[in-house]
C-alpha cells in the first residue's frame, strides 16, 4: 500500500466520502463534540456491512496492553474494521509498543480512533500511512445555529430566533444533546417551533440532562452512557455537581411518586412541582421502575459517596463512577 501523507477533514465532509465510497485505512477523531464521532463511526459501520466487513469495538479505556489484531476478517468477510473508542496515548513504553504491533498496515484493515474527548494528547502511532485526522470541535455560534436550523428543516419544521437562542442555550451548544432531542419533533404537530414548545417537549436542562443518562444505564448502553459523563466533565461540571443533581432528580422521582399515590394526576403534579407534564411522566416511569425502596437506597448511596468525599475516603470522579455502577446493579436487580 503506498504511504500518503496525512489529510485532514472536517467531521461532515468525511462522512460525506464515505457514503460515496471513498474510505481510508485510518481515521483518527479529535474534538470535544461528541455528535460528531458518532457520525464519522456510524458512517463507516454502515459502509463496513454494505462490505461485508467485520466490525469489532474496542474500548481502549478498559485496557491496560493492546488486544491481538486477528486480521482481516474471517473465512466469509472481506476485511475487518476496528473502532477504538476513549483512546489516550499510553504514557508506558510497553503498552505504547503493544498498541504499534495492533495497527498494522493492511489492505482488509480498516480503523476508526475516537480520542476521549477529555484528552489533549493525540495519536502518534504512525504505522498505518492512509490516514485521515478528522476534526471533531464543536461548532459555535452562527455555524452551530445554522446546523440546526437545517436539521429542523430536514424533518419538515422551521424554528423561531428566539427558540434556536433558547435551544442553545439550555444545551449548552452540544450537538450530541440537540440532535437526540430534535427526534421529539414527530411528536409535535405545529410546523414552528417556539420556546414554549421546547419549554414543554426538550429536556435540555440539567435535570433533562439526567433523563438521557439515566436511560442509557438503564437501557445498558455503558458507551453512550461514557460518552455523556466525558461530555458533562468536558464541559467544566465537577464530578460532585453531578452527583448533587442526580440527588436531586431522584428526590423529584420519590416527589411525583407520592404524590400520584394521593391521588393527584399528572397535570395537577405538574402545577404543585412547578415541573412541565413531560418531566413528571418520565419521573413517575423511573418511579415505577425502580419504587419507592428502590429510589430511597439509591439516595442513601448518594449520601454515603458524598460524605466519602468530604471526609477524602474517596475522589470525587471516582463516587461519580460508582454511582454509575450502582444504578447498573440496580437495573439487574429489577429486570
Amino acid at each position: 500500500m503506498a504511504k500518503r501523507k496525512t489529510q485532514s477533514y472536517t467531521a461532515l465532509d468525511a462522512v460525506s466520502d464515505i457514503k460515496k465510497g471513498k474510505v481510508h485505512h485510518l481515521y483518527v477523531l479529535k474534538g470535544a463534540e461528541v455528535y460528531f464521532h458518532d457520525v464519522v463511526i456510524k458512517a463507516m459501520k454502515g459502509w463496513a456491512e454494505k462490505q461485508g466487513i467485520d466490525v469489532e469495538v474496542i474500548y481502549a479505556d478498559e485496557l491496560s496492553s493492546a488486544p491481538e489484531n486477528t486480521g482481516g476478517g474471517g473465512m466469509f468477510s472481506s476485511g475487518k474494521l476496528y473502532i477504538i473508542k476513549y483512546w489516550q496515548t499510553p504514557k508506558n513504553k510497553k503498552v505504547l509498543a503493544s498498541w504499534e504491533r495492533f495497527f498494522i498496515e493492511d489492505e482488509d484493515l480498516y480503523y476508526v480512533v475516537s480520542i476521549d474527548t477529555s484528552s489533549r494528547s493525540g495519536f502518534t502511532i504512525k504505522t498505518v500511512g492512509d490516514r485521515v485526522d478528522v476534526s471533531c470541535a464543536p461548532l459555535k455560534g452562527r455555524s452551530l445555529k445554522a446546523f440546526i436550523k437545517a436539521a429542523i428543516k430536514k424533518r419538515g419544521k422551521d424554528i423561531t430566533g428566539s427558540a434556536l437562542d433558547m435551544l442553545v442555550s439550555l444545551s449548552g451548544g452540544k450537538l450530541s444533546l440537540i440532535v437526540t432531542e430534535l427526534d421529539k419533533l414527530d411528536l409535535i404537530e405545529e410546523n414552528v417551533i417556539t420556546e414554549d414548545i421546547i419549554s414543554q417537549y426538550f429536556a435540555l436542562q440539567a435535570e433533562g440532562n439526567v433523563f438521557v443518562f439515566w436511560d442509557a444505564l438503564w437501557n445498558g448502553d455503558t458507551g453512550v452512557a461514557g460518552e455523556m459523563k466525558q461530555a458533562i466533565l468536558l464541559s467544566g461540571t465537577p464530578p460532585a455537581q453531578i452527583l448533587a443533581t442526580i440527588a436531586t432528580f431522584i428526590r423529584g422521582v420519590l416527589e411525583v411518586g407520592q404524590l400520584r399515590h394521593k391521588g393527584y394526576s399528572v397535570k395537577d403534579i405538574a402545577s404543585v412541582t412547578s415541573k412541565n407534564p413531560y418531566y413528571v411522566g418520565k419521573l413517575l416511569g423511573i418511579y415505577d421502575t425502580i419504587g419507592i425502596e428502590g429510589a430511597i437506597n439509591l439516595l442513601q448511596k448518594l449520601y454515603e459517596l458524598d460524605k466519602g468525599i468530604k471526609t477524602g475516603e474517596i475522589t470525587d470522579i471516582d463516587a461519580l463512577d460508582a454511582v454509575l455502577s450502582y444504578i447498573i446493579s440496580m437495573r439487574g436487580k429489577v429486570l
